[in-house]
């Protein structure tokens, strides 16, 4: 009893840490406006809650060793998952309202996992065994469903025109879900079943044999593990508000609140990776990185579409500017890397370098982008005026809008388009209050005859005449309906 306690020490700060939380919590939350008071809560919430997911790796690991490959593995990846999904719902539906939340986790645990986690992996493996294998079969089977899923999950709602956003709607996340969980599905039988020796490194692609290495009974790993995730979710949560103001006071990018969450979640991992690397031990390795890729994306992005729906929470899933070249460009890279069977130092070097390039993009001020607007009808007309301008051609102009002026006006007067422009002339004075001399003039200058291109003083004066005519006719054209009687009603207002 004494061995188990001391084995399980960190149990009691996970607990410590969630009942000071749960009596003390809007005591300790109170004020953040002490920066060393922020640091030390942050500190001792992320401490607390890395200590635990640790754990439940290590137990995770424990029935690895009792059921042997590739369950041990499955294991494994599924409680990582499971701390994923749990974390982000308590942080969503308690925390400040942050719709990029779940895609920037998963942006995070992406870089982390196939380039971070793999590039280091790779450079460990490879710096002290030159190449190492691994099942090219699995390899593959993990990547053709990754692929298709991170590109129909994180980059289709970018594209898609149903909804406004990098959002999806009903119809579309409910063919999402399906389709996610039915091939993780259909990816589970293969693994435990018909291709089990897919994802084992044996001569004859036999699966590998269970290894007890403890005495210890099957339930008490199982029984720790839960115990261990529980204090993960509480505390996951109560690391929200002090991450939220740190994120607001230093104006950092949003993003940062969903890296720290896949920090916490895929640093266990990334350790028992390349624990498994330095080990000459490459198939283990592939199987935890890959699998737990696989099952971030399987079910994670199914998961939260849910809960998002059930809470009325938005979750915006497309990946934008920058981050989306990196997600293409890590995902041609993972399929190039395992195409051989064998690894290098120099795949595992590419992989940190951009694992490199993701981390340095955080950490830039962003610079809010130029946006472009829809112009006026009436800056269009004045472009189109100056455009006049410079080619003198005022006189051209005159000619056009008054051949449109006329005839709006006989369409308005219902007047027989053989009327010449006395009738016209005499219904426009009629109701506009006008001499009907004046009347008359303007509109036979509505029409002007070709008349020699000005130069100099004459041309500019020419212009200033054609231009004070056009107003005339346009107030002419008002007097006989449409838009002067929108006008009138509008000043009598």
């Amino acid at each position: 009893m004494r061995e188990i306690i001391r084995k399980e020490r960190f149990l009691g700060v996970g607990v410590a840490t969630s009942l000071a939380f749960l009596f003390f919590g809007d005591w300790l939350h109170s004020d953040y406006s002490n920066p060393f008071y922020l640091t030390f809560v942050l500190c001792w919430l992320f401490f607390a809650i890395l200590v635990s997911v640790l754990s439940v790796v290590r137990h995770a690991d424990r029935l690895a060793d009792a059921l042997g490959e590739p369950y041990g593995t499955l294991v494994l990846t599924l409680s990582v998952t499971a701390i994923e999904a749990m974390s982000i719902s308590a942080v969503m539906l308690h925390g400040a309202n942050n719709p990029t939340l779940v895609r920037d986790t998963l942006m995070g645990v992406m870089m982390i996992i196939l380039n971070g986690m793999v590039g280091l992996s790779l450079l460990v493996g490879g710096w002290r065994y030159r190449e190492q294998q691994y099942n090219l079969q699995g390899a593959n089977a993990y990547l053709c469903v990754i692929i298709p899923l991170a590109v129909l999950g994180l980059v289709l709602p970018n594209m898609t025109q149903t909804t406004q956003g990098p959002t999806l709607s009903w119809p579309q996340e409910l063919f999402l879900i399906i389709m996610s969980v039915g091939l993780y599905g259909a990816f589970l039988a293969i693994q435990a079943g018909r291709h089990r020796g897919f994802f084992v490194l044996e001569a004859e692609g036999a699966p590998a044999a269970p290894r007890h290495v403890e005495d210890a009974p099957l339930w008490q790993p199982l029984l720790l593990l839960i115990a261990y995730m529980v204090p993960v979710v509480f505390l996951a949560e109560q690391l929200a508000p002090p991450a939220d103001y740190m994120i607001e006071t230093l104006k950092a990018p949003v993003a940062l609140g969903g890296l720290a969450i896949a920090v916490l979640v895929a640093t266990p991992e990334a350790i028992e990776a390349t624990r498994a690397a330095f080990r000459n031990q490459m198939q283990h390795s592939v199987n935890i990185f890959l699998g737990s890729m696989l099952s971030t994306i399987g079910l994670t992005i199914p998961a939260m579409l849910v809960i998002g729906r059930l809470t009325g929470h938005v979750i915006d899933l497309g990946v934008e500017h920058g981050n989306l070249v990196l997600l293409l460009l890590t995902l041609f890279l993972s399929a190039i890397t395992f195409t051989s069977g064998r690894t290098n130092i120099l795949q595992g070097l590419v992989h940190v370098l951009l694992f490199f390039a993701y981390k340095g993009a955080h950490f830039g001020r962003p610079v809010d982008p130029v946006l472009s607007r829809r112009r006026a009808f009436s800056e269009h007309a004045r472009a189109i005026g100056l455009q006049y301008a410079r080619g003198r051609a005022a006189r051209h102009a005159l000619s056009v809008y008054g051949s449109y002026a006329l005839e709006r006006m006989r369409e308005r007067l219902r007047l027989a388009s053989g009327k010449g422009l006395g009738a016209v002339a005499d219904e426009v004075a009629a109701r506009s209050g006008r001499p009907l001399g004046d009347v008359m003039r303007v509109l036979l200058e509505a029409k002007p005859a070709d008349a020699p291109a000005q130069v100099g003083a004459g041309a500019r004066a020419a212009a200033a005449n054609d231009l004070a005519t056009m107003r005339d006719i346009a107030t002419l054209l008002a007097t006989t309906g449409g838009s002067g009687e929108r006008t009138g009603s509008q000043t009598k207002a």
